[in-house]
């Protein structure tokens, strides 16, 4: 992540700490979106990062610019979403975020929810699955205790969430 120092001490948990994506060779020069960043204000202070759980239901009231538009893309309508969590083969999702389009660009309340139901679905998938590492296993990790801080592009149409654990 690169915030500033002491965002790190706001953080609501622990990183993930995944891989970067790194993109096949020829997409590896395409100009990439600056990261989407997520926060909530919570009794009058700003904090990194919007609760995965409430985000999946929709719950988004202290999510600051909920309604702004980031852009995810300007070429499809839909981008994809990787995922490589620590001890687990990495998940990708084609379509997973409807980018609406220039004429329909979806908020950031959508795309959080849209990214948590992503989440939700690689996290049921692969819960069943005993990861190699035994501190990010999912069976032990309730998906309550996640929050999402960011999204990042990786490659052209493909983003990777960072993802905080409460502990």
């Amino acid at each position: 992540m690169n915030y500033p120092e002491d965002v790190y001490r706001l953080l609501p948990g622990v990183l993930v700490p995944q891989k970067v994506y790194t993109p096949p060779h020829n997409q590896a020069n395409a100009a990439l979106y600056a990261p989407i960043r997520f926060s909530t204000t919570i009794n009058g202070a700003q904090v990194p990062g919007v609760r995965l759980q409430d985000a999946l239901r929709g719950l988004l009231n202290g999510l600051n610019d909920a309604n702004s538009h980031p852009t995810l893309s300007v070429t499809n309508n839909r981008v994809a979403l990787r995922i490589l969590w620590p001890g687990y083969e990495g998940w990708h999702f084609s379509n997973a975020i409807d980018a609406g389009g220039q004429q329909h660009p979806r908020t950031l309340a959508h795309i959080a929810n849209q990214v948590a139901n992503r989440i939700n679905d690689f996290y049921r998938e692969q819960r069943a699955v005993v990861g190699t590492e035994p501190d990010w296993n999912l069976r032990d990790i309730p998906f309550e205790s996640l929050y999402l801080v960011e999204l990042r592009n990786v490659s052209a149409g493909s983003w990777q969430p960072v993802i905080c654990r409460h502990v």
